[in-house]
Order: structure tokens, then sequence, then C-alpha cells
């Protein structure tokens, strides 16, 4: 397997489960199981996506979701390795733009202000914490920060 497949299929497995619970859910599952029948729909693949979405939505809020479950996005990376390798190299080509296009469906996640990001997702729960004397915050909406006036201080009057 080269590095271009494993690197596709790195993105493949994580557009999968970032689609989950998203608009472009819809168009993913079916592209997926499109591509995964060769133009026709599989249903198995629409099984194992289901089954994947329905595993992230029942998950609960642990300290460690990982803990003691499997990565989706890893076992669907492995199915593009898989898939991918076991293609004929003339419908490589082609299957390999296919996942691309899928790929391209889901929003990249960002987290970096100046490529326009201040979101985060979650397909459930989502938990913020700190310690050990750190802090940890989350923007929702405008946020000022600074030494509020001193409340013994009389101010002006604002009506």
């Amino acid at each position: 397997m080269s590095e271009s497949w494993a690197a596709l299929a790195a993105m493949g497995g994580g557009a999968v489960v970032q689609a989950i619970g998203t608009d472009a859910w819809a168009a993913v599952r079916t592209g997926v199981a499109r591509l995964f029948g060769r133009g026709e729909t599989d249903a198995g693949t629409l099984a194992r996506l289901d089954r994947t979405a329905a595993d992230l939505d029942a998950r609960p809020v642990a300290d460690d979701p990982g803990a003691g479950r499997a990565n989706p996005a890893h076992a669907w990376r492995t199915r593009f390795e898989d898939f991918l390798g076991a293609l004929p190299d003339d419908e490589r080509s082609a299957a390999e733009q296919e996942l691309r296009v899928l790929i391209a469906l889901v929003p990249r996640a960002t987290t970096d202000p100046a490529e326009g990001g201040r979101w985060a997702g979650a397909g459930r729960d989502m938990n913020i914490s700190a310690g050990d004397g750190s802090v940890a915050a989350y923007q929702v909406g405008t946020v000022h920060l600074g030494v509020p006036p001193d409340p013994t201080t009389p101010g002006p009057v604002t009506p």
C-alpha cells in the first residue's frame, strides 16, 4: 500500500465519523455505500455505517471517551485501505477520486481563527475541563475579559 492510500484512507475514516450527525451525513453515507458497491448501493456497508452512527450516539459520557472502545475512524480507515488495496490499478484511481469527493463533503473542523474556526462539534456531550492550575474555556459568542470596576467607587449614572 502506498503512502497516498494510507493518507486517503485515514481522511476517509475521519470524514465518515465527522459526518455523523451533520447535514453531510446522508450524502456521505450513501456515497460510501456506493463506493464499496462499485456504483451500486452496498447494503452491508449501509448497515455498518448505521451501526457506527448508533454506537457513537450511544457512547456514555466518561472521562476517557475512548476507553475500552474501538476507534470508529480507525475501523473505517482500515476498511478503505483494504478496499483500495483490493482494486485493480485501473479501477483504483477512480475509486480514490470518489473518496476524495466524499471527504470534501465534510466540512473540516478547525479551531484556527485565521481559518474561520470558532467552533467545536460533538456527536453527543462535550466536556471541557482543566486541572493543576490550568484554564480551559470554550467561546460562545463575544467574550470580554478584564477587571471589573471597583464596586465601591461610584460611577456615572446611566439611564
